[in-house]
């Protein structure tokens, strides 16, 4: 992450997923839409960055070679227990919605998605923070 990259007052996203297409790709509509996001295409990465900085959600893909989204994102419970997660997947499933909200996902949002849909979830749950 490039700390002078980082616009004042936005929020920031990590973006994790396997796919460096998809995490360039998201980053992109994300900057554009006022947020300031990282990616990272290894969770475990991402992990040992978050000793150090706090984003103020973290959105995550469900299936990653290095860990599932749902182990990834039990970590990041671990160092902030009230930081917002969006885990995103091409392979909902009611079982997996429940996993994740037991995880303390805020929602499960299936692949392919409406980028509205997508932005509209992260304004909820950083909302529903500040609240």
């Amino acid at each position: 992450m490039n700390q002078n990259s980082v616009m004042l007052g936005a929020k920031t996203i990590a973006v994790v997923d396997d796919n460096i297409d998809f995490v360039e790709g998201l980053v992109s509509i994300l900057r554009r839409h006022g947020f300031e996001a990282c990616g990272f295409n290894d969770p475990v990465a991402c992990l040992e960055l978050m000793s150090s900085w706090k984003p103020d959600l973290v959105l995550s893909d469900y299936e990653m070679p290095q860990m599932s989204g749902l182990v990834f994102l039990h970590n990041v419970r671990l160092l902030f227990p009230d930081l917002p997660c969006l885990l995103v997947t091409g392979s909902s499933s009611m079982e997996l919605t429940r996993l994740a909200s037991a995880a303390g996902c805020a929602a499960v949002v299936a692949k392919p998605f409406e980028m509205k849909f997508l932005i509209d979830m992260i304004h909820r749950c950083l909302n529903a923070l500040e609240s």
